[in-house]
């Protein structure tokens, strides 16, 4: 009977504010129990006892945090009840009505009572908690949980309830993740830099394996060179925003990554180990110098309101070309170490090419701003 009665009540929705069908299953069931019930000022069911103030206090909410559309079917498994609200909180609030069911009925109690609490789950914020408290003044209370019934905590951390209100635009309609105002812009500078990201995945990662299959240079000479070469991208940045202010933001893009791409096809035609070294520097420094131009041009040219998806979008463009053709490159240079070098710098030349066709005459507004990246 026990078992029933929790699976008859879970099965009632009673999402916070919305409890009177627990409450009235409650009154129905106490009908013919000793005592006397009443509803309190926020709607609590008051089961009392007893003359005077409440010896002991015994709180079971009867919401739940589920939604009032949530299926509510259960199960019995290995001697389990399973289902929505089933320990929280049905099983506390039936076992609490059973267990003062069967004390009254064996003589009479000190004064005492139960509260059937509304409003206990979120923004409820144990309203009917504490005004049961508040009201009936006991000198002791117990709350009852399903989940916790074998359990007696006199003692637990303490919780802090803070209110937020987030204030914003709405969203308008038709909006979504991926920006759509700024489609046009987006959409063109997603298909030079994929070009990009395409032709960098062929050999970006795989410089050290390049410096040993062509010079027989391990990691001795390459540790070095890469470290002075983050070094001066550091401060070739400085330049950037010097060139794109004087011959604007296009311009620039195009011929820093126009002479990148000629420095690597140089170190492909060229086999003294030092002019290679030099050509490799100068070429990651231009590349460095590129992408704060292009992005900077992409942020003044976008809604303002899309930058952060635009970002994103453009960022995936490059990163995911980039991660696939890092394995064909690796295998393009075991037949050939220059391979990936010139199918690189073909790349580059197509997706160069295709920007400066694309946004030639595209002018980013004013107060599109450029700064130095470290």
């Amino acid at each position: 009977m026990l078992a029933d009665e929790i699976v008859e009540l879970a099965g009632i929705p009673a999402p916070t504010f919305s409890e009177d069908g627990r409450l009235a299953w409650l009154e129905r069931r106490l009908a013919g129990a000793p005592g006397w019930r009443h509803r309190d000022g926020v709607g609590s069911l008051i089961w009392s006892w007893g003359e005077g103030r409440p010896r002991l206090l015994l709180l079971a909410h009867v919401d739940t945090v589920f939604a009032k559309e949530t299926p509510l079917r259960f199960r019995r498994e290995s001697g389990f009840l399973v289902g929505p609200g089933i320990g929280d909180n049905a099983a506390a609030v039936v076992v609490v009505l059973h267990v003062v069911e069967e004390l009254l009925a064996r003589g009479p109690l000190a004064a005492g009572a139960v509260a059937f609490t509304v409003c206990e789950e979120g923004l409820g914020n144990l309203r009917g908690a504490r005004a049961a408290c508040e009201g009936l003044r006991p000198e002791a209370a117990i709350a009852l949980e399903g989940h916790g019934l074998e359990k007696v905590i006199v003692e637990a951390v303490g919780s802090v309830r803070a209110r937020v209100h987030v204030t914003g635009r709405r969203k308008a309609a038709g909006e979504g993740l991926l920006p759509r105002r700024s489609s046009s812009i987006i959409s063109r500078f997603l298909a030079s830099n994929l070009i990009i990201g395409l032709g960098a995945g062929l050999i970006v990662p795989i410089f050290s394996l390049w410096f040993f299959l062509k010079h027989g240079q391990r990691e001795a000479f390459t540790g070095p060179l890469f470290a002075l070469g983050a070094g001066i991208n550091a401060f070739a940045s400085l330049a950037a925003p010097v060139l794109a202010r004087r011959h604007g933001l296009v311009r620039t893009g195009v011929a820093l990554q126009g002479t990148a791409t000629l420095l690597l096809l140089g170190m492909a035609g060229i086999a003294w180990l030092p002019a290679a070294a030099v050509l490799f520097l100068g070429r990651n420094a231009l590349m460095n110098m590129t992408w704060p131009v292009m992005t900077s041009f992409l942020m003044g040219a976008v809604h303002p309101e899309e930058r952060s998806s635009a970002s994103a979008v453009v960022g995936i463009s490059f990163r995911l070309p980039f991660a696939v053709s890092t394995t064909v490159g690796a295998a393009m240079m075991a037949a050939n170490p220059d391979l990936p070098l010139l199918i690189t710098a073909a790349l580059y030349a197509v997706g160069t090419v295709a920007f400066w066709v694309f946004f030639r005459s595209v002018s980013a507004p004013a107060q599109a701003t450029l700064s130095p990246v470290p």
